[in-house]
């Protein structure tokens, strides 16, 4: 997720990158003039944009009117130091997402980012040129999955967006649609994709033995436990846990 943070106070820029850095947004940029800010919008076609209102040479309102046409998939968070409603709707019919008032709250910013890049995940989902399936290709990290179904593109665009989010996806489908294929394409595209991918069949699990294959077990701690053993949650660090579940579905009978 590429974000770039727009004020003219120096301590709010590093305050902010520095708490997203720390949430897990590692590409973060920065920027202290709002002229400046026009073009490296424009040039960088950031996921998410926090826009300071009252700054020297443009005011946000201003860069957000000018490039909220040209960047119909950036997602605007405004924060400012005014609480003004007025100036709030202005924003909001401008084009951004959120209005964010200082001091910061940085559950609050998390909370508005992860929001403002769902909703520009489905604003693609729904765009024209989500409609355009000639325009549509498969993501790189989704080669693996073979379709021509214009359905399905539009799926792995949005699953792709969303991989870089970092949120937790739900996958859903029956048995042998491909759902640990696409698992694996997600973890590719996302944020941990240099981290281990340990797929779990949760179904396959014995309930005596879910503790020890969950969280580990050391040599002897249970009858048969001959050797310290990993369990699936340790196995994954650094990386996610795929969890598997088969359910069968029975017709009823008179």
């Amino acid at each position: 997720m590429k974000i770039l943070i727009v004020d003219d106070q120096e301590d709010i820029l590093t305050s902010l990158k520095r708490t997203l850095k720390y949430k897990g947004f590692d590409q973060v940029q920065i920027c202290d003039r709002s002229r400046r800010a026009l073009t490296l919008i424009q040039e960088e076609r950031f996921d998410v944009v926090l826009l300071d209102i009252i700054m020297p040479e443009m005011d946000g309102l201003e860069v957000l009117e000018t490039v909220t046409p040209l960047n119909p998939f950036t997602e605007f968070i405004i924060i400012t130091g005014v609480h003004d409603i007025d100036t709030a709707v202005k924003a909001l019919r401008l084009g951004a997402y959120d209005y964010l008032v200082k001091p910061l709250d940085a559950a609050r910013v998390i909370h508005a980012i992860e929001r403002a890049y769902e909703r520009k995940a489905l604003a693609f989902s729904f765009s024209e040129l989500g409609k355009d399936h000639s325009c549509l290709e498969i993501p790189e990290d989704f080669s693996p999955i073979v379709t021509r179904n214009p359905q399905m593109c539009v799926l792995m665009r949005y699953a792709d967006i969303m991989a870089r989010s970092g949120k937790p996806l739900l996958i859903t489908g029956e048995t042998g649609t491909g759902k640990e294929l696409f698992a694996r394409s997600i973890h590719k595209a996302g944020s941990y994709a240099k981290g281990p991918f340990v797929p779990v069949n949760v179904s396959s699990v014995p309930e005596n033995l879910f503790e020890s294959q969950f969280f580990g077990h050391a040599k002897g701690a249970f009858t048969g436990a001959a050797a310290s053993a990993a369990g699936y949650f340790e196995s994954a660090d650094g990386g996610p846990c795929f969890w598997m579940k088969s359910v069968t579905f029975r017709r009823a009978c008179r």
